[in-house]
């Protein structure tokens, strides 16, 4: 009964009142919540310190470490309760000893789950939520244990910004404080400035709440992809919007959902925007000074430093460089190459060569939907108005990709990638 009690008090509390705190709370927190804009850091040259945004390694699941200029620390989601001791080892690993602000994206289990661990190690300022009611046992969990803490509790809103270190501005983009729909259309949104340098946390964002709040996107540096690549994220007109020079995709290896999807990766790759996998890379970390970052990843080390353009630049520049690159990110080549036919039942993809010339297939990749199976080719070479035929299961062609079946009978579909890398083609079947 206590549960539940501190469970409505604390909902009623964050959406009723922005800002509302627990009356027994006797610590002083460090972050707060205002509706007046703030100052945006101006940077002159030099810079007062480093702001270091971690996207933690925490498999399927979010959690992403934010270490200000000023040594303040914010946690945004705890990955899944699998993950909550290896959050907190890493929060230790990077030095830090308390946290001025958690943040819960919203109450999924793969984005809260690791609260508990955290919240057992480390003391917590303010924690922010999305203020979305949720009857599970681990939210419910979560709030009883941010009550017994004596932790303030705050749930913002939209037009809001939550001051961490005057350094930094923190937007929040959503949710609009309604509680309307389903919790993905609800999420906390937050968008990090730092000099001309700029990270938008997508959360588990889908293309309804993209188009929401679509008046509020901006070019951005830095994207953590929503939902972890799935297919109803990181739409064409969002990433158009923002231009992102690098996305963060936070996922586990081998997961049964198939993200990263090769939808989403093929958006990503059309708009120029680098791309990192933490089931790939490990732990992503951008360290930047408001001019230039770096991408730092546990198993490949960091990237030589990169100048930001400054945001009128970016803003000015978004739409002829997001058609540029787009056009010039194949080979002159590959644009006469598609997929013509998917034979789902057949277990065969025709991909024909509409040019007048011979183009080489080295290196290029034929995938599935979520790309659970991948063929590369190595010397296949399609002749000018001509085509090939790669067959599966027990069909027969011109290449045999492998004796088992492919291709799901009941809706797949093809994507076929040129040697960069880039999405070249695709055919639903």
């Amino acid at each position: 009964m206590k549960i539940y009690k501190i469970f409505i008090g604390l909902l009623l509390c964050g959406i009723l009142i922005a800002g509302c705190t627990s009356t027994t709370n006797s610590t002083p927190a460090t972050a707060t919540v205002t509706s007046t804009p703030v100052a945006t850091y101006t940077i002159g040259g030099t810079t007062a310190g480093t702001l270091r945004v971690s996207v933690l390694d925490v498999g399927q699941g979010d959690s992403i470490l934010i270490q200000s200029p000023a040594g303040k620390t914010m946690l945004v989601d705890a990955g899944d309760t699998d993950a909550g001791s290896r959050v907190v080892a890493d929060l230790k690993a990077r030095g830090v000893t308390s946290l001025d602000a958690a943040v819960a994206s919203h109450a999924h289990a793969d984005h809260i789950g690791g609260y508990q661990a955290v919240l057992s190690q480390f003391p917590v300022g303010t924690f922010y939520d999305s203020g979305y009611p949720s009857t599970s046992s681990i939210y419910e969990n979560l709030l009883t244990t941010i009550d017994q803490k004596n932790i303030r509790f705050i749930t913002p809103t939209a037009g809001q910004t939550i001051d961490l270190d005057p350094a930094i501005r923190i937007d929040v983009l959503s949710p609009d404080g309604k509680n309307t729909g389903e919790i993905h259309d609800n999420m906390l949104v937050l968008r990090l400035s730092y000099g001309s340098t700029s990270f938008l946390l997508a959360g588990d964002m889908p293309d309804t709440l993209e188009k929401q709040i679509a008046s509020s996107f901006k070019p951005t540096t830095v994207l953590k992809v929503g939902h972890h690549g799935s297919r109803t994220s990181s739409s064409a007109a969002f990433l158009t919007a923002i231009k992102p020079e690098v996305a963060i995709i936070s996922v586990g290896a081998g997961n049964s959902y198939g993200h990263p999807t090769a939808e989403a990766l093929g958006r990503l790759q059309a708009v120029g925007a680098k791309i990192y996998r933490t089931d790939q890379a490990g732990t992503v970390t951008v360290t930047t000074d408001g001019n230039t970052y770096t991408v730092a990843t546990d198993k490949t080390g960091s990237s030589a430093p990169v100048q930001v353009a400054t945001m009128a630049a970016a803003a000015q520049a978004a739409a002829p460089v997001a058609v540029t690159q787009q056009q010039s990110s194949m080979p002159a080549s590959s644009g006469s190459v598609s997929i013509t036919v998917l034979d789902l039942k057949g277990e065969t993809v025709t991909i024909t060569n509409s040019g007048s010339s011979s183009v080489s297939l080295a290196g290029w990749k034929l995938t599935d939907e979520g790309a659970k199976h991948s063929y590369t080719f190595t010397g296949t070479t399609v002749p000018a108005a001509g085509s090939v035929t790669i067959a599966s299961g027990t069909a027969t062609g011109d290449i045999k990709w492998k004796s088992d079946n492919v291709w799901n009978n009941d809706g797949d579909t093809a994507y076929l990638y040129d040697g960069s890398g880039r999405l070249v083609s695709q055919k639903k079947g």
